[in-house]
């Protein structure tokens, strides 16, 4: 996995640039809200904002061109890394104007005659099959363009990130030794929040990588139910300074008392609730990347 850990250790150096050349950028949030789509890491990216209290609404593209899009819409704001996401491109019938975000100036997005503003990402070339650079871009630029400044979020990256990537190594080692002496029948990431889209674009990059089937889930709705699954289970938690502490105190003591399950906290304990996706995905990914190894 040498390059995916290569675009890893790129991700400080690629964040500022994007923050650097976005600087002004507004993007739409008012009501009657604006649709935000995406797929995959593009709509969890829109859905942290959501949950950041941005009145914007993000939809997964394909289920928004089949389920919802009544009438055409005078605006939307589409993401995709590519610009050649189907599913979005589709959506482009649905709306008189669109914004694209993408990393692709060159792409069927960004090139088509709806679009009012294109939003580069200044990712960088990415060639693993996981996005990890632009989706911390996309988080960057999103920040931007919806009135939060992200740069805290940046230096901690830059200042932390040899950190992230020896502890993400430990992680990866724990859960490696965990899985082989268990019969494993789920592996969660659990978020609140802002980290209810880290939860689902966690569990997306690692199965990507490790070819084992992770469920990214919100904390409350783990404890409804998916913690009776405990046993023989890999449990993640994405721990910031958010308002359900107790609750995820609460239940790591269930989970120790009663089940076998394999505990593992990754913390992001300075920066406010609302930039901790940064930091968290971040560790996520090297923990993903040594696992993969």
């Amino acid at each position: 996995m040498k390059q995916l850990l290569l675009e890893i250790l790129e991700i400080p150096r690629r964040a500022l640039d994007c923050y650097k050349k976005n600087q002004g950028l507004q993007l739409p949030h008012q009501i009657p809200y604006v649709p935000y789509l995406g797929m995959g890491a593009s709509f969890y990216a829109a859905l942290t904002f959501f949950y950041c209290g941005k009145d914007i609404w993000p939809e997964i593209a394909s289920e928004y061109y089949y389920y919802l899009s009544r009438k055409r819409q005078p605006l939307g704001v589409f993401i995709s890394q590519s610009g050649e996401t189907s599913e979005v491109l589709w959506n482009l019938e649905k709306f008189y104007k669109v914004i694209a975000i993408t990393n692709h100036p060159d792409s069927k997005l960004a090139q088509n005659q709806k679009i009012k503003k294109v939003v580069l990402l200044h990712a960088g070339e990415e060639q693993s099959l996981t996005a990890t650079k632009t989706y911390i871009n996309t988080l960057i630029t999103l920040y931007l363009g919806l009135g939060i400044n992200p740069k805290s979020g940046i230096m901690m990256l830059k200042k932390n990130l040899a950190k992230y990537k020896a502890e993400g190594r430990k992680k990866a080692q724990l859960i490696f030794r965990y899985i082989k002496t268990n019969t494993i029948k789920v592996l969660y990431l659990l978020g609140s929040g802002p980290n209810i889209g880290t939860s689902y674009e966690a569990a997306l990059a690692l199965g990507e990588t490790t070819k084992l089937s992770w469920v990214g889930l919100p904390l409350a709705q783990y404890d409804h139910g998916p913690k009776e699954t405990a046993k023989n289970s890999v449990v993640i938690f994405l721990d910031s300074l958010s308002k359900d502490k107790k609750r995820q105190a609460n239940l790591k003591k269930i989970l120790q008392k009663k089940s076998n399950a394999l505990i593992i906290t990754v913390s992001e304990d300075f920066l406010p609730e609302n930039l901790s996706p940064l930091t968290l995905i971040t560790q996520i990914y090297f923990t993903m990347n040594y696992l993969a190894d």
